[in-house]
């Protein structure tokens, strides 16, 4: 099965747009580390990166319960960079698209780092309706639709669902320390900001 990855081109005219197709030959060979023995450069940033990986895996969802056994394992901070986490919109409006819902397993684990954990959670979404280079909003749309504030509306209201007698002062604060949401870019011009 062969499955199509967009992947945006930057730095711009340093990259092919598409990568090269997978075989085993490209993969490096390394040696096994032990972690134990294992000391990681300063300069290193611990990075987990997971996804649906398109049409290879249809039914099934492992990364879907990987991404929240590491949201429910969380202590410190959840840093999340996603295109989006609200279902698409019908287009011009604030609605969801029939059948399409927010995923509340991860509301729900996102909510239950901020207020029972104290965990910090930022998140960079693309803009809303981010349509890549010259291709239509129905074969490519990064952003669903929905804005920093609806996102974090529903973080909220997923806090308030799930735990009886909410502290308003408790989650207000909660919110105000431990929740950032933003955009990958600010301006209006298709240059990264």
């Amino acid at each position: 099965l062969r499955t199509r990855v967009t992947v945006s081109e930057w730095p711009k005219g340093e990259v092919p747009v598409f990568p090269p197709q997978f075989t085993k030959s490209r993969a490096p060979r390394t040696q096994r580390l032990s972690l134990s023995s294992h000391v990681p450069d300063p300069k290193d940033v611990p990075l987990v990166s997971i996804g649906r990986q398109g049409t290879m895996v249809y039914r099934s969802r492992p990364s879907d319960d990987a991404i929240l056994a590491m949201i429910n394992s969380s202590k410190k901070i959840i840093r999340l960079v996603l295109q989006d986490l609200g279902p698409v919109c019908l287009p011009g409006t604030k609605k969801a698209l029939p059948g399409l819902v927010w995923p509340k397993d991860y509301l729900a684990a996102i909510g239950r780092a901020i207020y029972e954990r104290g965990v910090d959670v930022e998140m960079i979404l693309s803009n809303p309706n981010s349509i890549p280079g010259g291709l239509k909003g129905t074969e490519a749309n990064y952003g669903n639709g929905w804005d920093c504030v609806d996102v974090a509306a529903e973080i909220i209201k997923s806090i308030q669902k799930h735990h009886s007698n909410v502290d308003d002062a408790k989650l207000r604060a909660m919110v105000t320390d431990n929740l950032r949401i933003c955009f990958v870019r600010h301006g209006k011009s298709s240059q990264y900001a």
